[in-house]
């Protein structure tokens, strides 16, 4: 279960769109990016949402990706 209202707001959000960036929950929740990050970071280490590059079919071994850049997805089972 996930508790805190942004990481509540995040995942509900994500239930209803198969993908978003950290700029956009951002802009919905109304924390900075740099907040966001640290949110997507714990729901990650949660096993709730994973973060990859926007086209899985891409490979980016040649350059770092920037975590704004990076599309989040949820790992939970919608119900």
């Amino acid at each position: 279960m996930v508790s805190g209202g942004t990481k509540q707001r995040i995942v509900e959000f994500l239930q209803t769109v198969p993908s978003a960036t950290a700029p956009e929950l951002a802009r919905l929740t109304a924390v900075s990016d740099a907040a966001m990050r640290q949110h997507l970071e714990q729901l990650e280490s949660a096993g709730v949402v994973r973060r990859d590059s926007p086209d899985r079919s891409e490979e980016h071994t040649s350059e770092l990706q920037s975590p704004d850049h990076l599309v989040c997805r949820l790992l939970l089972e919608k119900k």
